[in-house]
């Protein structure tokens, strides 16, 4: 599991992630690794990606989820020069998702409930949409997360005089003291910058 903090601050949205990952083995847990030590340090290994026309995603859940996101850049390469909104999402993108992941067998259509192992902040320029594991789209005014412990930081990060770069990384603290999947060291990154930064616990 993990965290993705965001907060959108006039014309750039800052996002946050941290970088632990469960281990697991025939369905049991057996122990955690971090995507920012020196065998894994690059950017493919983080749970923000950045893809080359400036889109953000944030992603929780399984890897694999966010792996296609990468693998499938293309989904987002035509974003309005606006920037994202909630249609685009729900007709460019959602579409293209919803059948890669059904042919992969990655959705589960038995259990009643349509839903997927991942969660996501998608964030251009001044825009930020919060799409669910349950394909529920949200466009987000100003603060956005996904994921475990959420409920930990999400009151420090609103009720803060921090900027917006202190206030996630203050976020993320609270939610890894509190959470057996957050930990840290955290990635940082923002909309306009585009340029990761690796913050200490």
């Amino acid at each position: 599991m993990s965290v993705i903090f965001a907060i959108k601050q006039g014309d750039t949205v800052y996002m946050g992630a941290d970088t632990q990952t469960t281990i697991s083995r025939n369905g049991s847990h057996t122990g955690k690794e971090f995507f920012t030590d020196a065998q894994n340090h690059y950017e493919g290994n983080y749970k923000i990606i950045k893809l080359s026309n400036g889109v953000l995603i944030g992603y929780t859940g399984e890897a694999f989820f966010g792996q296609r996101m990468l693998v499938h850049s293309e989904w987002f390469d035509d974003v309005p020069k606006e920037g994202l909104s909630k249609r685009y999402i729900v007709e460019k993108v959602l579409p293209k998702l919803f059948e890669t992941f059904k042919n992969e067998g990655l959705i589960d259509l038995d259990s009643g409930e349509i839903e997927m192992d991942l969660s996501m902040l998608i964030a251009y320029k001044d825009k930020l949409i919060r799409f669910d594991r349950n394909f529920d789209i949200v466009d987000v005014d100003r603060y956005g997360v996904v994921g475990s412990g959420q409920i930990f930081g999400l009151p420090s990060m609103i009720d803060t005089k921090f900027d917006a770069r202190s206030a996630i990384i203050e976020a993320l603290r609270i939610s890894a003291g509190y959470d057996l999947y957050v930990d840290a060291p955290f990635t940082l990154i923002d909309t306009k910058l585009l340029e990761f930064e690796i913050a200490e616990g």
